[in-house]
């Protein structure tokens, strides 16, 4: 009986050196995308609109020092911050909702930033971000998707710009 006892215990350790052993030291890097400029026309009260960025994370990431699309091995959204360049501000919008997506069919879009309050007079407003969303994949793609679904407190037919600073945290395999 003790004997058994000691096999689980050696084996319970055994496969937690496995374990340790096989996973790779990291350090976290900031990729900072260039401000990106949403444009929503035909403004409809209330919801409906979206407007969609292409990115190419090759590109993006291959401009960034220490980090390779390789060398990847998770990353997270670190901030969303939107500002508007016009005298209104933020007083016609109501909330956001900021999503993810890619070319791969095997990769979901996912919600990666909410806002729920705005102040009306504020040029800059920081989304809220979603927790415990892994976005390692996105940014192993070649074209990211960023899209913005925003709420209006009425009709537009003017164009309305908001521009979006986007912030990854990605951890890389340490050097």
């Amino acid at each position: 009986m003790k004997m058994m006892n000691h096999i689980k215990i050696l084996s319970g350790i055994i496969v937690a050196l496995l374990i340790f052993s096989c996973s790779v030291a990291t350090e976290s890097k900031e990729l900072e995308v260039p401000n990106q400029t949403f444009s929503f026309e035909d403004i409809y009260e209330g919801g409906g609109n979206t407007a969609s960025i292409a990115l190419n994370m090759k590109e993006l990431i291959g401009s960034v020092e220490g980090i390779g699309s390789e060398s990847i091995e998770d990353a997270s959204m670190k901030s969303i911050t939107l500002t508007k360049d016009d005298s209104i501000a933020f007083g016609d919008l109501v909330g956001a909702e900021f999503m993810l997506s890619a070319d791969n069919e095997d990769i979901e879009m996912v919600t990666v930033g909410i806002l729920k309050e705005v102040d009306a007079g504020a040029k800059t407003i920081t989304l809220s971000l979603m927790e415990d969303v892994e976005l390692g994949d996105f940014l192993k793609e070649e074209n990211v998707y960023l899209t913005m679904d925003a709420n209006f407190n009425k009709d537009m037919e003017e164009v309305q710009k908001i521009n979006a600073g986007i912030k990854f945290d990605v951890q890389v395999e340490k050097q």
